[in-house]
């Protein structure tokens, strides 16, 4: 048996902890098992939570201090989006492969219980349908189901045009208002948004903008990575 992640031959004599996560946690060697750079012990953004040489405002939120009309939030990120990062997300989201979601969900499920405990909606960021008829399954919604915990899904994506992937920054910053709220849908005063990866913050954005229009009191986010 070969490891997902490194690819070398696992011995049979070598300890798997496959009883802590299920039968996913088989295909991942213990020397894999923490392949990324946790945040949550470095300096990090006060706002977006990217890795920082010290705890301040970056240079990105700042910018978003000065968009007319932008909606503010916290958002948490669990991991730094560097090359363990990037390979997860390639296996993950583009290659299919859900078996590497055994590396995060012990952390991620954590996370979320924690916002529960503070009164927090968790809900889901929704994938445009470009992205679904590509990958034809909801990242973020398998990841939730994973971690064993409720959600609601309030939002809709009616986003048309290229995926997030495909865009340039400018692009992703010029984004139209991709989200809308689900009819019939009850307005909770707390929401957590749950999404994969930070990188402008524009769709997260987007999304408590149209959540606090309809009366949420007060929206964060949480990501995998930033």
């Amino acid at each position: 048996m070969k490891c997902l992640w490194c690819g070398e031959e696992v011995e049979r004599t070598q300890p798997i902890l496959s009883f802590l996560l299920g039968a996913n946690r088989k295909c991942i060697c213990v020397n894999c098992e923490q392949p990324f750079l946790q945040l949550k012990q470095q300096p990090t953004c006060l706002e977006c939570g990217r890795l920082m040489t010290k705890v301040e405002v970056c240079p990105d939120c700042q910018k978003w201090h000065q968009v007319k009309e932008a909606v503010l939030l916290k958002n948490t990120a669990l991991y730094a989006y560097d090359e363990a990062g990037r390979k997860f997300m390639e296996l993950f989201k583009f290659v299919g492969d859900t078996r590497v979601t055994a590396l995060v969900i012990k952390e991620l499920r954590r996370e979320l219980l924690g916002y529960q405990k503070k009164g927090y909606v968790l809900c889901p960021l929704p994938s445009s349908e470009a992205s679904l008829r590509k990958r034809e399954f909801e990242t973020i919604p398998f990841l939730l189901k994973q971690c064993r915990v409720p959600t609601v899904s309030l939002l809709e994506h009616i986003g048309k045009g290229k995926k997030q992937s495909e865009k340039t920054r400018q692009e992703r910053l010029q984004l139209k208002q991709p989200f809308r709220i689900k009819e019939g849908v009850v307005i909770p005063k707390k929401v957590l948004l749950v999404d994969d990866v930070y990188t402008t913050g524009a769709t997260l954005h987007l999304a408590a903008k149209v959540l606090t229009q309809m009366g949420v009191e007060e929206v964060e986010s949480l990501t995998l990575f930033r």
